[in-house]
């Protein structure tokens, strides 16, 4: 999934869960299949089907994508449990417990059963997740197919190195 967010803001969850939605639908219809009736190879027709692949992109946008709070909520890590008052202390055995799936998803079900906003907002709050379309894709699991900040480590971190050191730019 590749997109860009023109400025000179960022959107909101909703305003994102909106587009999302559409792409998901679409992705659903390639997931159960689509019976193309010629192909070169194939004559007689031959069933097509496709599946969303990674998310890469920056933290902020893949929070956003995947319903999670922002990194200063009091639920900052993406993957674990961790709360922000934990984040000082030194043993991470117990207050950097992984989220997992199952936990994930309950808590998001949580969410999109409130009964109105007011509600949802107080889910969100206590939980730092809420619902994403993409959750609606049976193979996708939001905690294991994103790849965080690729670009911006290869252009300022690797890239930089090889201009200035390298290059002498």
């Amino acid at each position: 999934l590749v997109g860009l967010i023109p400025g000179p803001g960022k959107p909101t969850g909703l305003a994102i869960n909106n587009f999302t939605a559409h792409l998901v639908d679409e992705l659903l219809r390639l997931w159960e299949g689509i019976y193309m009736l010629r192909t070169w190879l194939f004559a007689s027709g031959r069933l097509v089907r496709g599946a969303l692949g990674p998310v890469i992109c920056d933290l902020d946008a893949v929070r956003a994508l995947i319903g999670m709070h922002g990194v200063v909520s009091s639920h900052p890590c993406t993957f674990c449990h961790i709360t922000y008052r934990q984040v000082q202390q030194r043993d991470t055995s117990r207050t950097w417990r992984m989220r997992d799936l199952t936990s994930y998803a309950a808590a998001v079900q949580q969410s999109a059963n409130a009964v109105n906003e007011s509600q949802r907002g107080e889910y969100w709050t206590a939980t730092g997740v809420r619902d994403s379309p993409l959750l609606r894709l049976p193979y996708w699991n939001p905690l294991r197919w994103v790849v965080i900040d690729p670009m911006h480590n290869w252009l300022l971190g690797q890239l930089g190195t090889q201009l200035t050191d390298v290059f002498g730019m």
